[in-house]
């Protein structure tokens, strides 16, 4: 006896980053609408589950939150293999995390070995005072690497449901474009499989009797 099935999408997505970005902070928010001042590090990786509805479709998000620290690479890089998309995030705060953003990036590419989804955020953005990269620059690196760019804050809320809404009907579009190419493609092999002229032609004519 088989289970219904409660989706009807399902994607896989990690998040990554150096250490004390807000990766955590992001999902939890996102998850369960919660904020706490202070997290341990993560270590290794930790999972989050949200459904939620996009135009009329239900869509069931499996959130990796990976470890920043260089000493879980090991760990982390088995996470990404399978995944649709990663959510690549620096803090606005600290430059050295978003001069990172290349390292991530790479280790992303290398370890999904398929066509991943990336998107590039900005955390931390209600501490304006002590902002270090701009909109401009982190706008400009996420059209280098191409990738869309948002700013958002887990403490604030700001964005964060916006980041994971986006991702969501980006993933969902590109899903829709993948499986029409594949049906376009049974098609044609179809067309080639069946014989010219239908099954009468290709009948061979009995000898006539002499």
């Amino acid at each position: 006896m088989t289970l219904q099935q409660d989706y009807d999408y399902a994607f896989k997505i990690a998040i990554t980053g150096s250490s004390s970005v807000g990766k955590s902070s992001l999902m939890m928010r996102f998850t369960d609408d919660v904020f706490n001042v202070t997290l341990i590090p993560t270590i290794g990786v930790d999972f989050k589950i949200r459904s939620f509805t996009v135009d009329n479709k239900i869509v069931k998000l499996n959130i990796w939150d990976t470890a920043g620290q260089e000493r879980f690479d090991a760990i982390i890089k088995a996470y990404y293999k399978g995944i649709h998309a990663c959510i690549i995030v620096f803090d606005l705060t600290d430059r050295q995390t978003f001069q990172d953003v290349y390292k991530w990036f790479d280790k992303c590419k290398q370890s999904a070995k398929n066509e991943v989804k990336q998107i590039l955020v900005g955390n931390k953005a209600d501490l304006t005072e002590q902002r270090a990269v701009s909109y401009e620059e982190a706008s400009n690196l996420a059209q280098e690497l191409d990738m869309e760019y948002i700013e958002t804050s887990a403490k604030s809320k700001q964005n964060v449901d916006q980041c994971f809404l986006q991702l969501t009907q980006d993933l969902i579009q590109q899903y829709v474009k993948q499986n029409k190419q594949h049906e376009l493609q049974r098609q044609k092999e179809k067309s080639y499989l069946k014989p010219a002229g239908g099954p009468i032609a290709q009948q061979k004519k009995s000898p006539q009797c002499c």
